[in-house]
């Protein structure tokens, strides 16, 4: 078992003992040989973490499930390794397009210019970028650069697991009416709040 499959096994752990009544509002995973199949035919790296990212769970559905709601169940939509790579590749049509009109330089549109981020989740976009070398998933919101208070990037997935588990064990609070979770960010430590993409 790996550091994110273990991580990824304790988020669950604390959602449910939080009060979430089921992860249902999450797509079965797919199998290791389906997620190196879909990277390599795009020419992308395939780290171990993003093996167990997609192994665990492909995504998160978009509607209240049970009670449940997807959207915002885990923080963020998850996507799919589908819509990942559909978001993956109008990123970078985008990208190339603002190139030109000199935005390379903006610090926060520097994720959708690297040709190994693959989007991972949604609003606001956060990526994971996919080194050759490199067993893991570097993290970067969209936000990055942009503000030193705002930016966020975390070295690997199962960092951002650690930091999504510690926050709904101290911090949060299941709004059964909403289906989602309830937390005051200002109650965050600043530790967490500079590494928490929420």
């Amino acid at each position: 078992m790996s550091e994110l499959t273990d991580g990824l096994g304790r988020l669950r752990a604390a959602w449910l003992s939080k009060g979430m009544p089921h992860t249902n509002w999450l797509r079965p995973g797919m199998s290791p040989q389906q997620v190196h199949d879909r990277l390599g035919a795009a020419d992308l790296p395939v780290p171990h973490e993003i093996v167990d990212w997609y192994s665990w769970h492909n995504g998160s559905v978009r509607a209240r499930t049970d009670g449940v709601d997807g959207r915002t169940a885990g923080f963020h939509p998850w996507f799919s390794l589908d819509e990942s790579l559909t978001e993956r590749t109008d990123q970078l049509e985008w990208a190339e397009s603002e190139r030109e009109a000199g935005m390379l330089d903006q610090p926060e549109y520097a994720p959708r210019f690297d040709d190994n981020c693959l989007p991972i989740l949604n609003l606001p976009v956060t990526y994971g970028i996919l080194a050759p070398d490199s067993a893991l998933v570097r993290v970067v919101s969209s936000t990055s650069g942009a503000d030193p208070e705002e930016g966020k990037q975390l070295q690997s997935l199962a960092e951002l697991v650690d930091v999504w588990t510690r926050i709904i064990e101290a911090y949060c609070t299941w709004d059964k009416d909403a289906g989602r979770w309830a937390y005051d960010y200002e109650q965050f430590p600043l530790e967490l709040r500079r590494r928490s993409i929420l």
